[in-house]
């Protein structure tokens, strides 16, 4: 534990440092990348810039498996607590297919549209749906209870 600590603490400093060398430089707030950017101003870019781009794939690559898996787990976990059916250890059911297939088609349009825009559309849609799912029934239910005082 401890050797990770050291290591940690040695990475951390060297991250400190790169930003270090160009966060002065005004074509940084411009970059899309900021890491690609601090590569390819640092020493031996020829090497770096495409060992960080590789890297930088390799760890989205890594994350969305990573991030589908738990969400099919998830989903197909509360979708058996409610269903009486039986399943076969080893056999991949159609819940876990089907939530698999959500998960990357969802995943596809936050790469492709980018997550802020996707946000700005569902809560402007999410904001008419709380007029007939969430206001409605409790002005329903206030006129109903009177304010509940009746029981």
């Amino acid at each position: 534990m401890a050797v990770g600590a050291v290591l940690n603490a040695l990475l951390m400093i060297m991250v400190v440092l790169g930003i270090m060398t160009v966060y002065q430089n005004p074509e940084m707030i411009q970059q899309s990348v900021p890491t690609l950017f601090m590569v390819q101003q640092g020493v031996d870019s020829k090497f770096m810039t495409p060992l960080i781009s590789v890297l930088i794939i390799l760890g989205a690559v890594s994350t969305a498996v990573n991030m589908v898996a738990a969400m099919v787990k998830r989903i197909h976990a509360g979708l058996a607590e409610r269903s009486s059916r039986t399943e076969t250890a080893g056999k991949i059911s159609r819940t876990q297919i089907l939530a698999a297939l959500v998960c990357c088609i969802a995943d596809f349009l936050i790469a492709q549209f980018g997550l802020l825009t996707l946000i700005q559309k569902a809560y402007s849609i999410l904001a008419y749906l709380a007029i007939p799912v969430i206001l409605v029934p409790y002005v329903v239910h206030m006129a109903v209870t009177r304010f509940d005082t009746k029981k």
